[in-house]
């Protein structure tokens, strides 16, 4: 019998944005994924994801590496604009560099094509609640330490860098 049925995040209230330019990943997730979700937004242009994940609403955000644009440049964006944005990379072509890319920009998992439907919805499922974590400390003027990764965040998650010592004094 599961206990804490209520404690597992549900899609519905979810928001998720999907960054790719392949038509097929386009079509197959906005037609089975649209309505379980709060929000469900898919763009092709790099610049787009990039404006959209500095705004704070999403969840989540599902990188196809097969991007218009360098993937290895989008996904470094993504992550300084939005570090604690949760990432789920997928690709058709496994190559070393854009695995190195997606761990640089601690992806929560990498997913091949073509997708099952089963596995993208779990992959989702599970990030969004591997991520939903009640270990952040804000402090004035939107700064906040993350207790999870042990660093200091300005306002929209640039990282805050302090010697060992005034690190230690704060975290006093």
């Amino acid at each position: 019998m599961i206990k804490n049925i209520k404690n597992i995040r549900k899609l519905d209230n979810a928001s998720v944005l999907i960054v790719s330019s392949d038509k097929d990943i386009l079509n197959t997730l906005s037609a089975d994924f649209v309505k379980e979700f709060k929000d469900f937004i898919l763009t092709s242009k790099s610049s787009e994801a990039l404006s959209l994940s500095k705004t704070g609403n999403f969840d989540m955000v599902i990188i196809d590496a097969n991007i218009d644009g360098n993937f290895k440049e989008v996904s470094e964006e993504i992550t300084t604009a939005s570090p604690a944005l949760p990432k789920i990379i997928i690709s058709d072509d496994i190559k070393q560099e854009d695995i190195i890319s997606a761990i640089n920009c601690s992806a929560y998992t990498f997913l091949s094509k073509p997708l099952r439907n089963d596995d993208i919805k779990l992959a989702i499922i599970m990030c969004l609640n591997q991520t939903k974590r009640g270990d952040k400390i804000e402090f004035q003027h939107g700064i906040y330490f993350d207790e999870y990764r042990d660093q200091f965040f300005k306002p929209g998650g640039a990282l805050l860098e302090f010697t060992k010592l005034e690190k230690g004094f704060l975290k006093l």
